[in-house]
């Protein structure tokens, strides 16, 4: 907040003042991404980083701005474009190429993950660079090296919010509940208030059985992210909300799915599946899913575990669904293999799946 404030007093001095228009784009847009802001502020990151780039289209980092406010609206194949314009621009630009990295992941394209994320020639001034290896590592198999990667961020990190996220994640999506749950805690007691933190905290208490928990979980994280869909779809699946009728379900389930032609978050038709399946169209829940793996979903492990999922695990289609993953992601194990680039820490490692 205090950032912005002193670059909009800038801009009241020199309005046409390149850096501070690109450090508020910069700051609005994270203050959307990691501290619960609104669509207002990558409305308006988008607006100033295109402002910049109308003047001076060959600064890479205007088309990174660029890129981290699409990012921050789910807008993953815009964003990509500009961080791969970005390092284009600049080969130096590492947040750019880390940035593309993990779009690259929720794309389903881990082997080029892992290549951009090896890429990156400064990892220690990335500041989320050892979660995306972690994550490229434990989507491909590798699970032992991720975990240590993600206890080690989580014990050196405590005020990376995504670090904070991650660790517990990691735990809970492995069946580990017990010790997700002390994770999620601790990561409570940090104080980096993220509206994921209350949705892991409401599948875990589902886990375990506990709605009313379950319904007070969720309602965090409605208060930190009021427009944001997940939350409002939880809610409803909870029961701390009423749900709407079966049309507008599958109305909003077929929305979600739309936007993934237009290169949304592959999750997307995750939440889609789970719309579908409360409005009771079984066949459609499912069809929805196979759209979120054919746009690049390949997290079967939250698939398994997850209550949210626990009836539409019983469908005959469901496990199909998993294999199609699971293939995608031998063959992309298998390229990484190919080409020599697999971390020390992982090559020592038996491959789990």
């Amino acid at each position: 907040e205090r950032a912005i404030a002193l670059y909009g007093q800038r801009l009241q001095e020199a309005p046409d003042d390149v850096q501070a228009q690109l450090g508020v784009a910069r700051a609005e847009a994270a203050r959307a991404c990691l501290y619960n802001g609104s669509s207002e502020d990558t409305e308006q990151a988008l607006q100033l980083a295109q402002a910049v780039i109308a003047r001076q289209p060959k600064l890479a980092a205007a088309h990174a701005a660029l890129g981290y406010a699409h990012d921050c609206r789910g807008e993953i194949d815009a964003a990509l474009a500009a961080y791969e314009r970005a390092v284009q621009l600049d080969p130096g630009a590492d947040a750019s190429r880390a940035s593309a990295a993990y779009l690259y992941a929720r794309q389903g394209r881990l082997s080029d993950a892992l290549a951009a994320n090896l890429a990156v020639r400064a990892p220690e001034r990335v500041r989320f660079w050892e979660l995306q290896v972690a994550s490229n590592l434990d989507l491909m198999g590798y699970s032992a090296a991720a975990e240590a990667r993600y206890r080690r961020s989580f014990q050196l990190y405590p005020d990376n919010v995504f670090s904070n996220i991650a660790w517990p994640s990691f735990l809970y999506e492995h069946g580990r509940f017990g010790e997700a749950q002390a994770a999620l805690d601790e990561a409570f007691a940090r104080r980096t208030e993220h509206a994921s933190l209350h949705l892991l905290a409401t599948e875990l208490a589902l886990q375990r059985g506990d709605v009313t928990a379950a319904q007070t979980a969720v309602q965090g994280a409605r208060a930190l992210r009021p427009q944001a869909s997940l939350p409002t779809t939880l809610a409803w699946i909870t029961g701390a909300e009423p749900k709407p009728a079966s049309q507008e379900l599958l109305a909003r389930s077929a929305a979600l799915q739309a936007g993934l032609a237009q290169g949304s978050d592959p999750f997307d038709g995750i939440e889609a599946g789970l719309l579908a399946d409360m409005a009771g169209d079984r066949h459609a829940a499912l069809l929805a899913l196979q759209a979120a793996v054919a746009a690049g979903y390949r997290n079967a492990s939250y698939l398994r575990v997850s209550p949210l999922f626990a009836e539409l695990r019983k469908d005959s289609g469901f496990a199909p669904l998993l294999q199609t993953m699971e293939a995608a992601v031998a063959a992309d194990r298998a390229r990484v293999i190919a080409s020599g680039q697999l971390p020390a820490d992982a090559q020592a490692v038996t491959v789990a799946r």
